[in-house]
């Protein structure tokens, strides 16, 4: 029998303590069993806990994370549901106490992420207008000044469900319009100096340029979309499982401006770019997609040698992966939201200093 002073969850306690160390080994040694384990041990914490419980909602946020996780290493969306209807509870939970405490604005900011992946799934109007609905709350829970992390995720959530719905729904008069909103969100969130929100508003930032050229046909905005993904680039590990995918997406781009009128010798770039991310491919996930993937951009290539395209007068301007620069000569140049202390840039990259907020 419980003390007066025992807490009536002790046993859901008990098991968030076993699922953290669980999950510590799971850091530790990448093995999916103690990422299975971590999961049983948060379900049976979610189990013996209620509304009641201080606790519940951080029990839901992590339980759901996990869950995420486990969708994601399965490249599959088996939890998705679960997740949500999970997390809509912690949400009534949350609203329904005298005041939200500030997990309420990392839960919207969860919540509007998978209301999108819903969308992607289903592509129902439905599903966009819940994950815009929750990231409009998420930025006015969220917002500050200077810009926090949850504002940030909060803006870059934004951002990505007006590109999602751009790209999934049929080309309309007001994408460019809505495509420069999203720029403005995301160079928003890039006062945070976050590394990590840096290189997301980074990843963004490249995808709606690569849209907005669809859209627009401007070369600046290919031109953008280049300087983006290079710093992508620039910002991974050397060793980073991600890096192959970066240099194929660069490759792609670069493909892309070489069939426009311009001086860059973007053709050698991207077959530079190509060969770098052929001899790291069998090092990540989805190795045969991007093997696939790599043939298809190959097959592209040959057919513009083949066709007698400008590569023979820029034989011989073999173009070495910059060292020094985060542009080919001639793109546009962009200026950096932080410091160079914060990642390893040039010396002479500067922050950008002048913001705009958004509501």
């Amino acid at each position: 029998m419980c003390s007066p002073f025992c807490s009536p969850f002790k046993e859901a306690e008990k098991a968030v303590k076993a699922a953290t160390n669980a999950l510590r080994d799971y850091r530790n040694s990448q093995q999916e069993q103690h990422l299975t384990t971590a999961i049983i041990h948060y379900h049976h914490a979610y189990e013996t806990s209620n509304e009641k419980h201080n606790q519940y909602p951080d029990i839901i946020i992590n339980y759901t994370a996990l869950l995420n996780k486990q969708d994601r290493l399965s490249g599959g969306n088996y939890n998705l549901e679960q997740v949500i209807q999970l997390l809509e509870e912690a949400r009534m939970v949350m609203e329904n106490r005298p005041s939200p405490t500030e997990k309420y604005g990392v839960l919207l900011n969860i919540l509007g992420q998978v209301y999108l992946d819903r969308y992607r799934i289903s592509k129902t109007s439905e599903a966009l207008a819940s994950a815009t609905k929750m990231f409009e709350q998420a930025r006015s829970q969220n917002r500050s000044s200077p810009v926090s992390l949850d504002y940030a995720s909060s803006l870059i959530g934004s951002a990505s469900v007006i590109r999602t719905a751009c790209e999934l729904q049929p080309p309309a008069a007001t994408d460019v319009e809505q495509l420069n909103a999203a720029i403005t969100l995301l160079k928003t969130a890039q006062v945070q100096s976050d590394v990590e929100i840096q290189e997301e508003c980074c990843r963004h930032l490249a995808s709606v340029y690569d849209l907005l050229h669809k859209r627009t046909r401007n070369p600046r905005d290919l031109d953008f979309s280049i300087d983006y993904h290079t710093r992508i680039l620039y910002m991974l590990h050397p060793q980073s499982l991600n890096r192959a995918p970066a240099l194929l997406d660069l490759a792609k781009r670069h493909l892309e401006r070489h069939t426009l009128p311009n001086a860059h010798p973007d053709l050698v770039a991207a077959q530079r770019y190509r060969d770098e991310a052929q001899n790291l491919v069998g090092q990540g996930p989805e190795a045969e997609e991007l093997e696939k993937k790599i043939g298809v951009l190959t097959r592209k290539m040959e057919k513009l040698k083949s066709s007698g395209d400008a590569l023979a007068s820029r034989q011989g301007q073999m173009l070495p992966l910059p060292a020094d620069s985060f542009s080919q000569p001639g793109t546009l140049q962009i200026d950096w939201n932080r410091s160079s202390e914060q990642v390893f840039l040039p010396s002479h990259q500067k922050p950008q200093t002048g913001t705009t907020e958004v509501e």
